[in-house]
């Protein structure tokens, strides 16, 4: 009867846990380990070592995240089972913009997808840009929920729709030449 008790008090816990990549991704270690007992957050944060260039992974304590996002000490932290997957990262743009030629900002995104979704900034029409989580981006192309755009792949979050798209038409076109 112990047992049985026991086993109900640590069965909230367990369905509670967060699992997250945990470990060094690197040339030479393409696999990182999964660690099934973290709390609220998972993070990953860029290194280089030589030439070499990886990801840090593991679950997001306190000291290292309070937030989703990319915070001051370069930990990029997420919520959802495995979303510091580094497999998928890619870098999106950052922040709410005028125009769309005024991104800069980017941030490292280990969910693989990147968002945009028109705002009012003061009384223009602009666009604010990140990283989604995989919670807020299941798929590619436009949630319904939000009107955002999701789209995966490095600075896709770049152009408006329109551009993008006529961007594509061109290479299609180029490529058949």
């Amino acid at each position: 009867m112990r047992f049985s008790v026991l086993f109900l008090f640590a069965l909230p816990a367990a369905i509670d846990a967060l699992q997250c990549y945990s470990g060094r991704l690197a040339p030479g270690n393409p696999q990182p380990g999964i660690d099934p007992t973290c709390k609220d957050y998972c993070f990953s944060i860029p290194f280089v070592y030589g030439s070499a260039n990886g990801l840090d992974m593991g679950c997001g304590t306190d000291d290292k995240c309070t937030s989703e996002g990319l915070n001051d000490q370069g930990y990029t932290c997420c919520r959802g089972d495995l979303c510091n997957g580094a497999a998928g990262a890619v870098k999106c743009y950052d922040g709410i913009f005028k125009k769309d030629s005024e991104a800069k900002n980017t941030v490292n995104c280990p969910s693989g997808f990147c968002y945009k979704v028109h705002v009012d900034v003061g009384t223009q029409e602009g666009s604010k840009k990140g990283c989604a989580t995989a919670d807020q981006c299941s798929s590619e192309g436009k949630n319904k929920e939000t009107g955002g755009y999701c789209c995966k792949g490095d600075l896709c979050n770049a152009a408006s729709g329109r551009t993008l798209l006529l961007t594509m038409m061109l290479a299609a076109i180029a490529m058949r030449r």
